[in-house]
């Protein structure tokens, strides 16, 4: 399997939790944003892999200087995004060439926002994923699901 590294934004909430449960058995390096101190340290105590480099303020867009550190410019492979606007923009810039961006707000999916084209220049996917419907069996298919999952 090849080393797969992913950003999961807003990690101690129930979705980044699982998200992180999933991509550490997979195998992955994550990364996560948390709002405080307090999330932090209950992370690191529920996931003990996850050391201080893996870890950025989700209240601002620095996480961005800090994935592109972390990887040395690369990107990471995947992108779970819960946040929105600006932040949404510095997420998108995370992406390594070839990465998957899973959107799972629906704030800007709503307002219909702009993403910029040039994102795809990367060779990159976009994949607007409403939680509310991925366990509908009204729609799609499970394996539809699982073409866009993490690792």
């Amino acid at each position: 399997m090849p080393y797969i590294q992913v950003l999961i934004h807003g990690g101690s909430g129930g979705v980044g939790q699982a998200a992180i449960a999933v991509a550490l058995s997979r195998g992955c390096e994550v990364y996560t944003t948390v709002g405080n101190a307090e999330k932090k340290a209950f992370l690191q105590k529920r996931f003990p892999q996850l050391k201080d480099k893996h870890f950025a303020n989700s209240r601002n867009a620095d996480f961005e200087l800090h994935i592109r550190h972390q990887t040395r410019g690369r990107g990471v492979d995947v992108v779970l995004n819960s946040l929105a606007q600006h932040m949404l923009q510095a997420s998108v810039r995370c992406l390594a060439q070839n990465g998957r961006f899973l959107e799972i707000g629906k704030v800007d999916l709503s307002q219909n926002s702009p993403l910029g084209m040039a994102v795809f220049l990367k060779n990159v996917t976009f994949h607007g994923v409403l939680l509310d419907a991925v366990m509908d069996p009204s729609i799609g298919k499970k394996e539809d699901w699982q073409v866009c999952c993490i690792c």
